[in-house]
C-alpha cells in the first residue's frame, strides 16, 4: 500500500489518563509497561508486583489496586501474548520468567501464583517476547548474550543461542522465522533459531549509546545508532545481501536524524508503512513514512512530558471510525500513562476501508510443534472491522464509498432504533389528536342538532 495516504497523520494525546502510576524505577533496556486491547500492565515500584487494569478506561490507580504478586524480584521486561490477551510474561533480574493468566474481567484480588515459569537462564533477563505467528513459542534474552527459545506450555528449551553481548533489544521477524538482537557492544545479531545459526552479525554503532532496531518486513530492518561525530543515524539493512560466511555488509541506506544523545527505539506499522522514533527521556515522537528504501519526514508529535517507556498498540485495537491509524501508550515521569493517537485529519470522520488493509487477527498460524518441525507461515489476517474492538467509537457520518464496521453498524442500528421509537411516539400522538378531533366534531354535531328550533 502506498504510504501517501498516511503522510499527514497527526498525533494527539488523549485527555483521559491513568494517574498515580507508581511504576518501578529500576534501570532496564526492557519495557516498564505492556498493553493490548483488554489490559494495561505496569511493573510496579513494589519489587516484583504488577498492576493490571482495563486498558480502555483510564482512571486514578488506587493504593489498594489488585496486583500480580507471584515473585519478589525486580521486573526488567513484560509483554502480553499476541494470541491470548490474558497471558502476560514477566522477566526478572533473578534470572526467572513468569507467565500469569489474567482472570476474565481483570484482577479483582491479588494473584500470588503464576501459570508457568521458565528458569533456564543463568543471568538477568531484560527481554522476553512471543513469536508473532506460532503459539507457545517464546524468546528471551539475558545478560552476556544468552538467548533462549522455549515452549511456554512445557517450559522446555528448544534452542540456546549466543549473541556477542548483553542485548539492548530482542525482536522476532514478522513471520517468526528470524530473531534479531542489538547488543551493548553496538552490534546486531540476526539468528535463524531452527537452523541454530547466525545469519548476520554487523557493527552498527560507532558511539557509546545503545543501538536499537525493528523489522520492516521478513528480510529488512532498520537501526538507530550514532557515528563518530555524534550524528544519530537511521539505517536500513537487508539480510539477503549478506553472504553465507557473513563477509559482506547488509546495509542498504543511511539517513541522519539529528544529533541528540537520547537512546531512540524505532516502532513500525507495516500496514501503513509509518515508522516512529521514540527517544527515552524525550517528549517527541518522530514520524517517517517509508517506501522502497526511502524515508520521508512526517509530522512529529510533541509533548512537554518526557517518555520513560512507550509501547505501540496492535493495529486491530484502533478506532477506525475516527480514522486512527496508530496509538501509543506512554509512561511519563509525572507518574501517568496516557495514549497518543495518530489520526488522518479529515472534515468528515468515519470508517474508510482504504486506510485499513487486513490486520493480524490474534490467531496463531502455526502450533509450537509445527514451527519446531520447520513449517513457515505468515500471520493470519482479517478485516479490521470484523474483529471485536472496544476502542471503536460510534461514528454517525461515513466517508463516501466507505462502509461501517461491526461497531459502526451497532451505532447505526442504535440510531435507527432511536428514530423508530420517535416515529412511533409521534404516530401515537397523531392518533390521539385524531381521536380527540373526531370526538369534538361529534359533540358539535350533537350540540347543533339540539339548538335547532321546533317546527
Amino acid at each position: 500500500m502506498s504510504s501517501t495516504k498516511f503522510k499527514n497523520a497527526i498525533g494527539q494525546d488523549k485527555k483521559e489518563k491513568f494517574t498515580d502510576c507508581s511504576v518501578t524505577t529500576v534501570s532496564t533496556e526492557g519495557r516498564y509497561i505492556a498493553v493490548n486491547g483488554n489490559f494495561l500492565a505496569m511493573a510496579w515500584s513494589n519489587m516484583g508486583e504488577v498492576v493490571v487494569v482495563d486498558s480502555s478506561t483510564p482512571f486514578r490507580i488506587k493504593p489498594d489496586q489488585p496486583r500480580l504478586k507471584g515473585h519478589r524480584a525486580n521486573i526488567l521486561d513484560l509483554e502480553f501474548s499476541p494470541f491470548s490477551s490474558d497471558l502476560l510474561a514477566c522477566a526478572y533480574d533473578d534470572y526467572n520468567i513468569l507467565l500469569y493468566k489474567i482472570p476474565e474481567g481483570g484482577l479483582k484480588e491479588n494473584i500470588t501464583k503464576e501459570a508457568q515459569s521458565y528458569t533456564k537462564h543463568t543471568k538477568k533477563v531484560p527481554f522476553v517476547t512471543f513469536n508473532p505467528v506460532a503459539s507457545d513459542v517464546v524468546c528471551s534474552g539475558a545478560f552476556q548474550g544468552e538467548i533462549h527459545v522455549w515452549s511456554s506450555v512445557k517450559s522446555e528449551t528448544f534452542v540456546d543461542l549466543k549473541a556477542d553481548d548483553t542485548p539492548t533489544l530482542v525482536e522476532w521477524s514478522p513471520n517468526g522465522t528470524l530473531i534479531g538482537a542489538t547488543t551493548k557492544s553496538k552490534v546486531i545479531n540476526i539468528f535463524d533459531p531452527r537452523a541454530n545459526k547466525m545469519v548476520l552479525k554487523q557493527q552498527i554503532n560507532e558511539a557509546f549509546q545503545s543501538a536499537k532496531f525493528t523489522w520492516l518486513d521478513n528480510e529488512q530492518f532498520v537501526t538507530t545508532s550514532w557515528n563518530k561525530t555524534g550524528a544519530k543515524l537511521l539505517k536500513l539493512w537487508d539480510v539477503r545481501k549478506v553472504k553465507e560466511d557473513l563477509s559482506s555488509e547488509g546495509e542498504v541506506s543511511s539517513l541522519q536524524i539529528d544529533t541528540s544523545k537520547t537512546v531512540t527505539t524505532p516502532f513500525v506499522d507495516r500496514e501503513s508503512k509509518l515508522l516512529y522514533l521514540v527517544g527515552k527521556g524525550e517528549g517527541s515522537i518522530h514520524v517517517y513514512d517509508y517506501n522502497e528504501g526511502t524515508f520521508r519526514k512526517g509530522i512529529n508529535f510533541a509533548s512537554a512530558e518526557p517518555s520513560i517507556s512507550s509501547v505501540l498498540f496492535d493495529r486491530k485495537c484502533l478506532d477506525y471510525n475516527s480514522l486512527e491509524v496508530d496509538r501509543f501508550a506512554r509512561y511519563v515521569n509525572s507518574q501517568k500513562v496516557y495514549y497518543v493517537s495518530f489520526t488522518i485529519p479529515r472534515r468528515n470522520p468515519g470508517f474508510d476501508p482504504t486506510l485499513y488493509p487486513p490486520v493480524s487477527s490474534g490467531e496463531p498460524a502455526l502450533t509450537y510443534d509445527k514451527w519446531v518441525a520447520g513449517e513457515t507461515a505468515e500471520p493470519i489476517k482479517k478485516d479490521i472491522n470484523t474483529i471485536e474492538n472496544k476502542f471503536v467509537s460510534n461514528a454517525e457520518v461515513f466517508e463516501k464509498g466507505g462502509e461501517g464496521g461491526a461497531n459502526a453498524s451497532a451505532g447505526s442500528d442504535a440510531k435507527v432504533k432511536e428514530l423508530e421509537a420517535k416515529v412511533a411516539e409521534l404516530t401515537a400522538q397523531v392518533a390521539k389528536l385524531t381521536e380527540e378531533n373526531e370526538s369534538l366534531k361529534k359533540q358539535l354535531q350533537e350540540k347543533g342538532g339540539a339548538e335547532q328550533p321546533a317546527a
